[in-house]
């Protein structure tokens, strides 16, 4: 088994656990007892997770390799019986990119935040200033840096991430620091000051590889992926899927 591949099923398991909230373990699949580089390619991955109080989300017990959720019991009570695993699973490309732009306006609270569509989007999502007086979460992540720009690109994929991505991505960044576009009035909200920091955001449904996480790293990409959508959505609509639903109805009006 490769790590790609380790990662695919450890995906699959932090679904469930999201799910119901449980402890699960691996002992379905053939990993190495004593192999520490599946141990490690497994906490590399749970500790670029959000932090709720500056602790990592997941437990990992490493006797029979099982995984946990580690939540204050203030939220835990919102990862049982959740159905918003499930309903993001089940998306269309065109509505896990809305409920990912749905989020990002829930977190940076400003209109500027946009949705456009797949053609002559010039790459971009979704975009906006952090000024910090959107949605109170701070606790739970600090993910985003006050009076920063943020552009997003949002694929729903079943492979690995590329570096292809991540080079139109990186390119797109250099192209709204210099505010090029193919449509004039496309981002006239998008306007940073030549002082101000851009960070491109690339989040899938899908794995990235190490050269990409490498680059990522570098250039101060941030990563997201399903795991990130769904632990989001939970805290901030208490896994009142209906509510999120409606929210969706409502996106755009």
């Amino acid at each position: 088994m490769t790590e790609l591949e380790f990662l695919k099923e450890l995906k699959e398991v932090l679904y469930k656990i999201l799910s119901n909230g449980q402890k699960y373990s691996f002992a379905s699949i053939n990993i190495p007892k004593k192999d520490e580089d599946f141990y490690k390619f497994a906490e590399s991955y749970l500790i670029q997770r959000p932090k709720y109080k500056n602790e990592y989300l997941f437990d990992i017990d490493g006797e029979n390799f099982s995984i946990k959720l580690n939540l204050d019991k203030e939220i835990n009570k919102w990862f049982e019986n959740n159905n918003i695993p499930k309903y993001i699973k089940d998306l269309n490309y065109s509505e896990f990119e809305r409920v990912s732009v749905l989020l990002f306006r829930k977190l940076f609270g400003t209109n500027i935040i946009e949705e456009h569509k797949a053609s002559g989007d010039d790459g971009i999502d979704f975009y906006g200033k952090y000024t910090g007086n959107g949605l109170e979460i701070s606790g739970f992540t600090n993910f985003f840096e006050t009076n920063n720009w943020y552009i997003g690109q949002v694929k729903q994929y079943t492979k690995t991430i590329g570096t292809n991505y991540i080079r139109e991505l990186l390119g797109t960044l250099e192209l709204a620091r210099h505010k090029i576009w193919s449509t004039k009035i496309q981002y006239e909200n998008l306007t940073p000051k030549p002082y101000e920091t851009i960070v491109p955001i690339f989040l899938t449904s899908s794995r990235y590889s190490k050269i990409v996480i490498t680059i990522a790293e570098k250039f101060n990409i941030k990563l997201l992926d399903d795991i990130d959508l769904i632990f989001w959505l939970t805290i901030i609509y208490k896994a009142d899927l209906e509510k999120l639903k409606k929210d969706l109805v409502n996106f755009g009006k």
